[in-house]
């Protein structure tokens, strides 16, 4: 085609309809990755974002080093948690202390992750002191309350022993519930 076409009002109104449709598959598929209670990717998003980063990682020889947060109420070992409001209050603390490069997302009903790319694990503890201290902030700023409390476990990622962000990921759960190894703060 060399010579230009004509742009008409049926052709306009065709574009727009089309326009619209990519908007709502955008935002269909936003909503699909997307954790309503925390406005956190869910696992599905996290998983995703997470092994783009970790592929950043590896081509570039980089460290990387996975943060599992734990709601950890007071209640019995094994009673569920009945409300998301604790788990949106303590997302809303660890999105105060992150870097933008961070991927942050729930990754299950209590679970927060935080993949810190260029970063290797003793890098992880200014941002877990971060959230140490804003929840301690938050506790003091509602004596009244429930206080918040939460459990972390902190796990680098190696390439040859984690081939996905699954296996990092599962690697760290294991962390976090040996007896003994995760760190509880309140």
């Amino acid at each position: 085609d060399r010579v230009p076409r004509g742009f008409d009002d049926d052709d306009r109104r065709l574009l727009r309809d089309l326009a619209r449709l990519v908007e709502r598959e955008i935002a269909s598929a936003h909503l699909a990755t997307l954790d309503a209670a925390t406005g956190l990717s869910n696992r599905r998003g996290f998983l995703e974002l997470g092994a783009t980063a970790l592929a950043v990682c590896a081509r570039s020889e980089r460290n990387a080093s996975l943060m599992l947060v734990e709601l950890a109420p007071d209640a019995e070992p094994g009673e569920p948690v009945t409300s998301d409001d604790p788990l949106a209050t303590l997302a809303s603390l660890l999105m105060q202390g992150h870097r933008d490069s961070d991927v942050v997302g729930r990754v299950d009903d209590t679970t927060l992750a935080i993949l810190m790319t260029h970063c290797d694990v003793p890098g992880t503890d200014v941002p877990l002191d971060r959230l140490r201290q804003a929840v301690a902030r938050h506790n003091r700023a509602r004596r009244n309350a429930e206080p918040l409390a939460f459990r972390a476990a902190v796990i680098g990622y190696e390439p040859i022993r984690h081939g996905s962000i699954k296996a990092l990921l599962d690697d760290a759960a294991a962390r976090l519930q040996a007896p003994g190894a995760a760190e509880r703060a309140a």
